[in-house]
C-alpha cells in the first residue's frame, strides 16, 4: 500500500513538472555562433574582462519561463526600456541577433528571484532572434554578476532593422568595436 502511495506522489510530481517546464527553442543553422560571441561579449563588459567558461553560463530558460509564462514579454519590456538594450548585436542569414542584460537588481531580476537563490548573485542574458516575423527569445541564461551595461543600440533600432531582413549572407557585429 505505501508503495502505491509512492508512487502515485511521484507520477503526480512528474506529470506537474512537465506541464510546468518550457522547452528551450532549437538554435536555427548558423544560430550557435552568434551565441556563443553574445557569450563573449557579455564576458567583455567586465573589468577587466574574464576569460570565457562553459560552466560561466547556466541555461535558465525552462526553469525562468517555467515559472513565469510571461517572461519573454516581461523580457522584451525591459529590453526596450531606456538604456537596456542590446549589449552585443550580430547579423545573421535570415536574422538579426541580440543579446540583452537583465540585471539582478532589476524589478525583473527581483522578480525572476536572480539575486535571492541560496545566496547566489547572478545576472541574466537574454538572446534574441529579430525577423519580420518580431523578436523571439530563444536563450535565457544567468551568469556572475559584474558586468557594466554597454547598450550598442535600443532594442526598438534593433527590431526595426531586424524586422527588414529577408536573405543575404550576413555577418559581422552592429556598433561593435
Amino acid at each position: 500500500m505505501m508503495a502505491l502511495w509512492r508512487f502515485t506522489c511521484l507520477c503526480t510530481i512528474l506529470l506537474i513538472s512537465s506541464a510546468l517546464a518550457v522547452p528551450e527553442p532549437r538554435l536555427l543553422s548558423g544560430e550557435s555562433r552568434h551565441y556563443m560571441e553574445a557569450g563573449y561579449a557579455y564576458l567583455d563588459m567586465f573589468d577587466p574582462p574574464i576569460p570565457f567558461t562553459p560552466d560561466g553560463r547556466v541555461k535558465q530558460y525552462s526553469h525562468i519561463l517555467g515559472g513565469h509564462r510571461s517572461g519573454e514579454a516581461d523580457a522584451l519590456a525591459y529590453a526596450s526600456t531606456q538604456g537596456n538594450g542590446p549589449f552585443h548585436v550580430s547579423l545573421g542569414k535570415r536574422a538579426l541577433y541580440a543579446s540583452t542584460l537583465i540585471q539582478g537588481n532589476s524589478p525583473l531580476g527581483v522578480k525572476w528571484n536572480l539575486r535571492m537563490t541560496n545566496g547566489y548573485q547572478r545576472d541574466a542574458t537574454a538572446f534574441w532572434r529579430i525577423n519580420d516575423e518580431g523578436a523571439k527569445l530563444v536563450r535565457l541564461d544567468v551568469w556572475p554578476v559584474g558586468a557594466v551595461q554597454q547598450q550598442r543600440m535600443s532594442m526598438q533600432d534593433a527590431l526595426e532593422r531586424g524586422s527588414r531582413i529577408q536573405t543575404g549572407e550576413g555577418g559581422g557585429c552592429f556598433g561593435c568595436a
